[in-house]
């Protein structure tokens, strides 16, 4: 019995959630109270607690959250099992890639400036990186380049900040985040992408700050892409347990 654990106050986990525990023959609770079984999360806002039981209690929990990419926001959503997000590479599904519109550009062959880019506090401490992500990052950055840097503040309103991502790359040697989805983005646009924490951006990342002026451009991008669009999912498809087939069929690779 998988049981969700929506965010309080915030309507799109409890939906989500409710699709998702349907589709695996589970249940939303009515209370934030902790029962026997797996659990699901989607928004951890107020909910802080619960994640940190489960977690040291090693129970099997799936963690939700938005698509892998800008172009699937708000119609497709991803869940992981025992993270937060998949960091392997997934079976690539290239149709599912091209009917979301997503197109790999080539690798930049320059660039100047570096974006960076903060999430919320929240999440980085429930993730285990801790306080004050953006100035250790700053700091670290300076012993390695003088380029200029693009910092990206965390933002509450998702749409809003992913509309200008994009201006923000053009031009851009490298990105650097923690988890973020931007980090994504980057890479198919060709822009390098460096990342402190295992998320889906992982395999084709550049690993340590210290290579932030050799960073890698590695080979596969489209098959790593397709991985993740097939690993996302739409309300309908969480619902009537595709999502949950994938999750137990998939194999990271």
């Amino acid at each position: 019995m998988v049981i969700g654990y929506a965010q309080p106050g915030k309507a799109r986990s409890f939906q989500v959630l409710e699709a998702f525990t349907a589709g695996c023959g589970g249940r939303v609770a009515q209370r934030p109270v902790l029962e026997d079984g797996d659990v699901a999360f989607y928004g951890t806002l107020g909910l802080e607690w619960m994640v940190r039981q489960v977690r040291a209690e090693g129970r099997t929990f799936y963690f939700g959250d938005n698509s892998f990419f800008d172009a699937g926001r708000g119609r497709f959503f991803r869940f992981a099992r025992d993270a937060f997000q998949v960091h392997e590479k997934m079976p690539p599904d290239h149709g599912r890639l091209a009917a979301l519109g997503v197109k790999i550009r080539p690798w930049a062959a320059g660039g100047r400036h570096i974006v960076v880019v903060e999430q919320s506090e929240h999440f980085l401490e429930l993730s285990g990186i801790g306080k004050h992500w953006l100035v250790r990052v700053l700091a670290d950055m300076r012993r390695y380049t003088d380029r200029p840097l693009v910092v990206r503040r965390w933002r509450r309103d998702k749409a809003k900040a992913a509309s200008t991502l994009a201006a923000d790359l053009r031009g851009a040697w490298a990105l650097v985040t923690h988890m973020s989805a931007a980090a994504n983005e980057a890479l198919i646009a060709g822009v390098p992408a460096f990342v402190s924490g295992l998320c889906a951006a992982t395999p084709m990342a550049s690993g340590e700050l210290s290579k932030i002026e050799s960073p890698n451009r590695p080979d596969g991008r489209e098959d790593w892409a397709a991985g993740l669009a097939g690993a996302q999912w739409t309300l309908g498809e969480l619902r009537d347990g595709t999502a949950w087939r994938g999750l137990n069929d998939h194999q990271p690779g």
